[in-house]
């Protein structure tokens, strides 16, 4: 009898065997769930820490541990340093956004505060105009710096910023609009003189002409 049993156990182990062995990856399941497949190579299948992530599929899907991020679209290039300045009690652009990205170019966007009106430009630094502001930013002592001076933006005076974003937490200076503290006299009217040539189209020391600006009317 338990001879029986056991030539019986033995046929069924046999027949899964010959079952798998036609695709074994398609129903192999190694880690630490019944459900996780890692094996398929097929879209849908899911070797993550937790239930429907998926790292097989087309750039939407999702291979990490939390449900809903996604880490296999476009990458967008990190901010190096950004400046910005904003008026509160304002109509039509309001409000401006430099970005230094890496390759030596910027972004530089401006904004309105209903959402009806912005322009943009993206555009290279010139060789000259890359090693001075790399040059400004890195002498400014951020750590230094207060989260704040004087009053930005009091009796519709304007508000100016920057933030350094190469460190473990982004650091970021409010103070008031032309109005610097003087550890970034020399760094905000760089920033200055680069926003201005965007905005006019007019690219003769800090920006190559992308060929395509348009001037803010």
């Amino acid at each position: 009898m338990l001879l029986r049993i056991a030539s019986f156990l033995v046929f069924l182990f046999g027949l899964q065997l010959s079952v798998l062995g036609c695709d074994p990856q398609l129903a192999d399941d190694d880690d630490s769930s019944l459900s996780d497949d890692d094996d398929s190579g097929t879209v849908g299948d899911d070797d993550d820490s937790s239930p429907g992530d998926d790292d097989d599929s087309d750039p939407g899907d999702d291979d990490d541990s939390a449900v809903g991020d996604d880490d296999d679209g476009p990458l967008q290039p990190p901010v190096l340093f950004e400046a910005g300045w904003s008026f509160g009690e304002c109509g039509g652009l309001c409000f401006g956004d430099l970005q230094l990205l890496p390759g030596a170019t910027i972004d530089y966007t401006l904004g309105s505060w209903e959402g009806t009106n912005s322009w943009s430009l993206a555009a290279a630094l010139t060789g000259a105009g890359e090693s001075e502001l790399s040059t400004l930013v890195d002498a400014v002592n951020y750590s230094s710096l207060d989260p704040v001076y004087g009053c930005p933006d009091c009796g519709d005076g304007g508000a100016s910023s920057m933030t350094w974003h190469e460190l473990p937490v982004s650091f970021t200076t409010l103070y008031e609009y032309a109005d610097p503290p003087a550890p970034l006299v020399a760094l905000d009217q760089a920033v200055y003189e680069i926003m201005e040539e965007a905005v006019f189209c007019s690219f003769t020391y800090w920006l190559v002409d992308p060929g395509n600006c348009v001037p803010v009317s």
